[in-house]
């Protein structure tokens, strides 16, 4: 089975080698929040705070989440979250990484391939005719 509408497709089969904490699902379920509530104002961190108005989250899933949007942060050339403003729609591919960077799931990967994508950018150049 192929997931998503990329040439080839990707093979459901293929999986991120993780490893999870006791608080790795807490801070999926903390970033997909995040990215249903973005874009927004302030840094993509206080997104994550407005994921979680009540504050019920333990600090090491908040960690833990934080620590998986500043490797998205990375793939896109800033050095932590905190420097990335949520109010660009294009934000939520940040959050796109961070997710399978926790997860590693198939069904993950579509939206993290689109988020490296366009983070790369166009990187070969098409067959002159």
């Amino acid at each position: 089975m192929c997931v998503g509408p990329y040439p080839g497709g990707v093979a459901a089969h293929l999986q991120l080698s993780v490893a999870p904490t006791p608080h790795t699902a807490a801070a999926v379920r903390l970033l997909r929040e995040a990215r249903r509530r973005l874009p927004c104002a302030g840094s993509l961190c206080a997104a994550l705070d407005r994921a979680d108005p009540a504050g019920t989250l333990s600090p090491d899933a908040y960690a833990e989440a934080v620590a998986a949007v500043d490797v998205g942060a990375r793939v896109f050339g800033y050095d932590a979250a905190t420097e990335i403003g949520a109010h660009g729609a294009a934000v939520a591919l940040v959050v796109d990484v961070a997710v399978y960077h926790l997860t590693g799931a198939a069904a993950d990967i579509p939206a993290a391939l689109n988020a490296f994508r366009r983070a790369a950018g166009p990187l070969l150049e098409p067959t002159r005719r």
